[in-house]
């Protein structure tokens, strides 16, 4: 079904005969619908009839649900600027999306995939000079290249999946496909929020450009063979700001932040990482971090000393099943730190 709303189109993933007005600056206001089909992945083309949209809206229902395709009309909209679906498409997205000058904001939230770019054509300016939110891109080797090309120069979101043809997350093409991306992260000069879903990094020759603006980073069901190698190269990133690891495996059961790493980090988040057992935490390491949360690192055997050092530390949060005792340990230093306070302040 297709609702309007002001300035764009919300569809909720069931067939729908968009009625074209006599009048096309009231197409965005005045839609007439069918009766839903919750059976057909089919994309309403009459939507592609909307010469003055600028949103458009995708929602199915399940979000386990595939659409076919979109078809190519769409991206002959003069006026749209945001693509956003939530499930995922079959289909590589049509070659005419290197059309979209316009464009500003392609973003995809689905459970089993995202979208698949195609290769431009190879003669012409094919720059989306406007766009700044990629959300849900599928990569592999082949679509890593692109980001190295200089054709989003105002990137500056981007959530990038592993391809799921790389079924095994030790595979050789995986590890091929996050290394090009670590490398193009050059070309993405007005990147500020990075996040990775689905990637096995390896022993990593490259690492993230110390000139990066990226000020927020999220690895989401990664895996790593060499976490710290990682760490020390994130650490180097002068404008991060947000840290967050969620589901993720790794190889050794050792985590090392470095003296001097993270200087500007106020946020970290550390969600079920497994096998996680050891946090060593240097002097002078994070020295401004404000808000820590360790949730659900079972295998946890430490909270470093060091932390209670941090004089910009306001939050710390350990929750799920993490070991009982370092949520002891945890509210008997705050207890202390209150009481210390409360002495200095009185004296």
């Amino acid at each position: 079904m297709v609702t309007a709303i002001y300035g764009g189109v919300y569809w909720d993933g069931t067939p729908a005969f968009v009625e074209k007005e006599a009048s096309e600056q009231v197409l965005n206001e005045q839609l007439a619908t069918t009766k839903p089909n919750e059976d057909s992945k089919e994309f309403p083309e009459e939507i592609g009839q909307l010469v003055f949209l600028r949103h458009l809206k995708i929602s199915c229902v399940n979000y386990h649900v595939e659409l076919e395709s979109i078809p190519a009309s769409i991206c002959k909209l003069p006026y749209l600027e945001t693509i956003h679906v939530e499930g995922s498409i079959a289909e590589c997205l049509p070659n005419e999306i290197w059309m979209m000058r316009q464009l500003r904001h392609l973003q995809v939230n689905g459970v089993d995939g995202g979208i698949k770019l195609p290769r431009p054509p190879s003669k012409g300016d094919h720059t989306l000079s406007k766009l700044q939110v990629l959300s849900g891109v599928e990569v592999d080797v082949e679509t890593a290249i692109l980001f190295r090309k200089s054709l989003f120069p105002n990137l500056r979101k981007l959530y990038i999946l592993k391809h799921p043809h790389y079924a095994d997350c030790d595979d050789d093409k995986s590890i091929q496909a996050s290394t090009e991306m670590l490398a193009s992260l050059e070309s993405l000069q007005c990147l500020e929020i990075l996040k990775f879903g689905r990637f096995y990094f390896g022993q990593l020759s490259d690492s993230f450009p110390s000139s990066s603006k990226l000020t927020r980073i999220t690895f989401d069901s990664c895996n790593f063979l060499d976490l710290n190698r990682l760490m020390e190269s994130l650490g180097k990133l002068a404008n991060l700001r947000i840290l967050k690891i969620k589901s993720c495996g790794m190889l050794s059961s050792h985590l090392y932040f470095r003296a001097g790493d993270f200087p500007q980090v106020e946020v970290l988040k550390m969600i079920d990482i497994y096998p996680l057992g050891w946090w060593e935490l240097e002097t002078h390491a994070l020295p401004n971090l404000q808000h820590l949360v360790i949730d659900g690192c079972g295998y946890l055997r430490n909270l470093p000393d060091e932390l209670w050092s941090l004089a910009n530390l306001r939050m710390v949060e350990v929750l799920g099943n993490t070991p009982e005792y370092l949520k002891k340990k945890l509210n008997m230093t705050k207890q202390s730190k209150r009481r210390t306070d409360t002495i200095a302040n009185s004296s």
